[in-house]
C-alpha cells in the first residue's frame, strides 16, 4: 500500500538525527554573539561528571535563573510526573488511539523540552502531528523509540541531580 510506505518514510524522517538542524545551528552560533549582560551575569554552574547527549541541563538552569536549588526542584518534578505521562503515551500508541497520542505527546513534549531534550521533543512533535492527522498505522511503530528516548532522558536528568 502506498499510504503505508509514505507513513514508513515519515517515521524514518521522524527519527532522523537531523530533525532540528536550524535549532542546533542556532545553539552553536548563539554563544559566539556577545551577551549584553556578560559582565553582570554570573557564570552558571557546570555539569561535569558526564557528557550529556540527550539533555541540556543549562536549559532548565536558565529557566530558574541559574538557581541550583530551583533546578533540582524542577528536575525532581520532571522525574515524578513524566513516567505517568509516558505510560499514557505508550498505551495510546499500542492502541492506535490518535487523540490520546496527540494529547500525551503534547504534554510530554513540554516537559522534555524544559530539560533540554530537543531530539526527544522533536520526535514527540512529529508524532503529535501524525496523530493529529489520524495516521494510525504510524503509532505502533514509534513505541520502542519513544521508550528508548524516554529512558535515556530520564537517566541523564537523574545524573544531573548528582552533579
Amino acid at each position: 500500500m502506498r499510504w503505508n510506505s509514505v507513513a514508513a518514510c515519515r517515521m524514518a524522517w521522524c527519527f532522523s538525527p537531523n530533525l532540528s538542524i536550524s535549532m542546533k545551528c542556532a545553539a552553536m552560533c548563539a554563544p559566539a554573539a556577545p551577551r549584553p549582560c556578560a559582565s553582570a551575569c554570573a557564570t552558571p554552574p557546570r555539569f561535569p561528571s558526564m557528557a550529556y547527549r540527550h539533555i541540556d541541563p543549562s536549559k532548565l538552569l536558565a529557566t530558574v535563573g541559574g538557581d541550583v536549588a530551583g533546578y533540582r526542584q524542577l528536575a525532581g518534578i520532571y522525574l515524578a510526573t513524566t513516567p505517568a505521562i509516558h505510560e499514557q503515551l505508550q498505551q495510546a500508541l499500542a492502541g492506535g488511539d490518535c487523540q490520546r497520542t496527540a494529547r500525551a505527546c503534547h504534554t510530554l513534549k513540554t516537559s522534555v523540552l524544559l530539560v533540554g531534550a530537543s531530539e526527544f521533543g522533536d520526535m514527540l512533535q512529529a508524532l503529535e502531528r501524525f496523530a493529529q492527522h489520524d495516521e494510525q498505522a504510524v503509532l505502533p511503530l514509534a513505541r520502542a523509540e519513544v521508550a528508548r528516548l524516554f529512558s535515556l532522558v530520564e537517566e541523564e536528568v537523574r545524573q544531573s541531580l548528582s552533579d
